[in-house]
């Protein structure tokens, strides 16, 4: 999961790269191209990406807690907050 919130990350840093340089190219009066014209498929994956990275272990966390909760949990199964003797 760290290497793909690291990847959301990363393009992120990138999006905000391709943002800066489109502001370059336009106040020079050129066209945008390479990166800076890709600055929303940039921020858009880097969302996408952040969110599923987020979302996998707080699913996983509500789903063992709520397991836990009503006593229907899976022999081995991780259960956040509970403490072995």
């Amino acid at each position: 999961m760290l290497l793909v919130l690291a990847g959301a990350l990363v393009l992120g840093a990138l999006a905000q790269l391709s943002w800066r340089q489109g502001f370059r190219l336009a106040d020079a009066g050129l066209a945008l191209v390479g990166l800076a014209a890709a600055w929303r498929e940039l921020l858009i994956a880097g969302w996408v990406l952040g969110a599923i990275g987020l979302a996998v272990p707080v699913l996983g966390t509500v789903v063992a807690v709520r397991a836990a909760r009503v006593g229907d949990i899976p022999p081995g199964y991780p259960v956040p907050g509970a403490h072995s003797r």
